[in-house]
């Protein structure tokens, strides 16, 4: 009888470690056919003038964008 509180702790602490860690695939901001030679960034339909690096740490410009 003294165990059933711990029983449905554990129960629960598994279901929700189980929810935290199904969390999906991150969505890509920036498509892959936008990307020329993985250094430059050309969207004219993205209005974001900085995007981050695909290779490395920082932002690059968009070129697409005026």
């Amino acid at each position: 009888m003294t165990a059933y509180p711990l029983v449905v702790l554990v129960l629960f602490v598994v279901v929700l470690l189980n929810k935290m860690s199904d969390q999906g695939d991150p969505v890509e901001s920036t498509p892959n056919e936008c990307w020329k030679g993985t250094i430059i960034y050309y969207s004219p339909d993205d209005s974001t003038l900085f995007v981050e690096k695909r290779v490395g740490l920082g932002f690059t410009l968009n070129f697409g964008n005026r």
